[in-house]
């Protein structure tokens, strides 16, 4: 597993929480309900926004963050 980052959140405000999602064969549709489902449900943005905004951040993720590894 990979794992990056600690923070500390000094004054809370907003929707403040850390993710984890596992490199799987459906990781990355995985992702994209759990931003679909928060935009939507947290942050009030209507779903067919979110659904759009989610796909949109979801392939971003799939082409900017590439984990290139090797099990040993």
């Amino acid at each position: 597993m990979i794992s990056y980052g600690a923070f500390t959140i000094m004054r809370p405000a907003g929707i403040n929480f850390a993710f984890c999602f596992y490199y799987l064969p459906d990781m990355h549709q995985s992702m994209q309900l759990f931003f679909e489902k928060t935009f939507n449900k947290e942050a009030g943005v209507p779903l067919s926004d979110s659904k759009k905004v989610a796909a949109s951040v979801a392939e971003k993720i799939k082409s900017a963050m590439v984990w290139d590894y090797q099990s040993e």
